[in-house]
């Protein structure tokens, strides 16, 4: 429900949309092809022909291991290949690669009923299951913590209250800044809740 007070949040703050980057990523296009389980890569081939890739999940705040990799050698040149054989373009399936391994924060697009966003580190793909927000301007700790609270989730279940969230869903999110004392805390808290 929309109280008068839920509407001056919307009618006085900028929407998150025009304040930060919100990224659909890629679509692998052939998992079984493509994608390993951290076990099933050789610790000397991370980083160097496969890389973390976060594919959405289930709700988790502030961090989750990521555990699956992406075969994205050379470049991602098979990969491109292939999206360009089935689709004639690789940018239908492959988006935003000037966003990858960028740190940045995550979110499930599945939620259910309760939004949940965490770090998503330097050194990572994402995928369009697990969307980034990226800003050159705001420190990604605040934009974590204002992301997983009370008032963000119940706004997000209320501009969508089916069991996905959108990156349009996410673009229309109010966001608000706070003076740099409140601010900085939450960045603390976050950074904390993070390592834990």
């Amino acid at each position: 429900k929309i109280t008068p007070k839920i509407g001056k949040i919307f009618t006085e703050s900028k929407l998150m949309g025009k304040c930060v980057d919100v990224k659909q990523g890629m679509i692998s296009g052939n998992n079984k092809k493509y994608l390993r389980y951290k076990w099933e890569v050789p610790s000397n081939m991370r980083g160097k022909r496969f890389f973390p890739y976060a594919n959405g999940g289930g709700y988790a705040k502030y961090a989750n291991s990521i555990l699956e990799y992406i075969d994205w050698d050379n470049n991602g040149k098979e990969l491109k290949a292939d999206a360009k054989r089935k689709y004639g373009s690789e940018s239908r399936t492959i988006k935003n690669t000037d966003y990858f391994f960028r740190g940045g924060v995550t979110y499930s697009c599945i939620g259910g009923h309760n939004f949940s966003a965490r770090n998503y580190p330097e050194g990572c793909i994402f995928s369009d299951s697990g969307p980034c927000v990226f800003s050159n301007d705001v420190d990604k700790m605040y934009i974590l913590g204002y992301m997983n609270s009370k008032i963000i989730n119940y706004l997000a279940v209320l501009l969508n209250p089916s069991v996905g969230f959108r990156i349009g869903d996410v673009e229309r999110i109010p966001f608000i800044r706070l003076n740099s004392e409140l601010e900085q805390k939450i960045i603390d808290i976050s950074r904390e809740l993070v390592e834990i």
